[in-house]
């Protein structure tokens, strides 16, 4: 419905390619929808198995903006459409990043600006994947704009709060705000996630050069 190309499957993933073949100008915007309305179905999905008393089933995206290489690549043997490059890595770690924050669908940073009129988001942390210096910010997808109800605001907001307090390194006084705020939301994985870090970090002290960086190796 999006206009993305089915591009494989690789065990339990899909890959999905946006402005490629089809050269969509908006294709940040369009994953970000797909990726909404996917996330939408498996919760519907998720109802219908809980009433039939089947397991659980879930899923996590990630989505990143870059240019790739794409086209054809491959021999005689085996030729195959698809996209290459760092790009391309970084959507699958910043798929598997959710995990670590509880999270169910994570956008790099040029996707975020492409689409930030339309989105919601939290900005969630900044982070070096495995084989690069280079950090980068990643963003947590929440909605489209005005998608948001005032509870998750409000947790967007204090986890916000929080985050600028862990970056400076006061991790007691955002350790403070997060308890609070995990009260009040208490399944809100990235909440759960940095208060974890802070008290990690009031037991045993960053490095004095500590960026604030989480670093993926996975």
């Amino acid at each position: 419905r999006e206009g993305g190309c089915l591009d494989k499957y690789i065990g339990d993933a899909v890959v999905c390619l946006f402005g490629a073949p089809a050269g969509h100008t908006d294709h940040a915007l369009r994953a970000c929808r797909g990726a909404l309305a996917a996330q939408a179905e498996v919760e519907r999905l998720r109802e219908e198995f809980r009433a039939q008393g089947l397991p659980d089933v879930y899923t996590r995206i990630g989505i990143n903006t870059a240019k790739l290489f794409v086209g054809n690549f491959g021999s005689e043997q085996l030729f195959d459409y698809t996209a290459m490059g760092d790009g391309m890595n970084l959507a699958s770690r910043l798929e598997g990043a959710n995990k670590a924050y509880g999270t169910l669908i994570l956008i790099g940073p040029r996707t975020y600006e492409l689409a930030r009129e339309h989105i919601e988001v939290r900005e969630l942390d900044r982070v070096r994947v495995a084989g690069k210096t280079e950090a980068v910010q990643v963003f947590e997808l929440l909605a489209l704009k005005g998608g948001l109800s005032a509870e998750q605001r409000e947790t967007v907001e204090r986890y916000h709060e929080a985050l600028a307090l862990y970056r400076r390194a006061a991790f007691g006084q955002a350790a403070a705000l997060l308890e609070a705020q995990l009260k009040r939301a208490p399944k809100d994985g990235p909440t759960a996630a940095l208060l974890g870090r802070c008290y990690a970090y009031l037991q045993q002290p960053p490095a004095a050069d500590w960026d604030g960086v989480v670093s993926l190796e996975k």
